[in-house]
């Protein structure tokens, strides 16, 4: 499996399709990537374009708390699920052992801040796993909460009519970029580049209102 995981590898075009479209298969390179995954690359790319831009984007900021949180809610509940089958397995005899599977789920899961430790006692792991489960519901009323707080602040721009980041104001960015001389190619150009043309803009637009 490969994506596309980095602002420096993403086009302006594939970038669109993803913000504006909820594409987020265009990420994909080969292979059928799981939910979790594109979104965990989409969320990296989102960092990096901010970070490299230095924009302030309300609207951007809060999706990628919801992209980030979500991420995490589906790794764990498919890593759940795998350990959940191989235990359901060995108590009912059909394995007696845990899979190779199981293992790395428990890995994953660590690498998420969740931690189970596997003694050789199959009833004491379905224990845990019980135990952090019920702990990760909490997880997904915060997604709710999140996804409530995004709706909103949709609805007070609207209502407010203040600038939000749409299809419409990113082509007026970029109008705005090749006005200044920014040479930009949706197929070739990257968002890693864009955003730096956004950021060295923003420093020429500062420089000429100081002098």
């Amino acid at each position: 499996m490969k994506l596309i995981s980095k602002a420096s590898e993403c086009s302006i075009r594939i970038f669109i399709s993803c913000e504006f479209d909820n594409n987020l298969g265009a990420l994909i390179i080969e292979g059928e990537p799981a939910a979790d995954e594109l979104l965990y690359a989409w969320d990296n790319i989102l960092t990096e374009f901010i970070d490299l831009s230095g924009t302030e984007m309300p609207e951007i900021t809060k999706q990628k708390k919801i992209n980030a949180l979500y991420s995490r809610i589906e790794r764990a509940k498919s890593c759940f699920f795998i350990l959940n089958e191989n235990i359901r397995y060995i108590k009912t005899s059909v394995f007696t052992e845990l899979l190779p599977q199981a293992f790395e789920a428990i890995e994953r899961l660590r690498k998420i801040g969740i931690s189970l430790v596997f003694n050789n006692d199959i009833n004491d792991l379905h224990t845990q796993v019980q135990n952090a489960q019920t702990r990760e519901k909490l997880k997904e009323v915060q997604l709710e909460e999140l996804l409530k707080d995004f709706n909103q602040f949709i609805t007070d721009s609207t209502a407010n009519k203040k600038v939000s980041y749409s299809i419409k104001t990113f082509y007026e960015q970029l109008n705005s970029l090749e006005a200044l001389g920014f040479k930009i190619d949706e197929e070739r150009t990257s968002v890693a580049r864009l955003a730096v043309m956004i950021s060295s803009a923003r420093q020429m637009t500062n420089k000429v209102h100081t002098n």
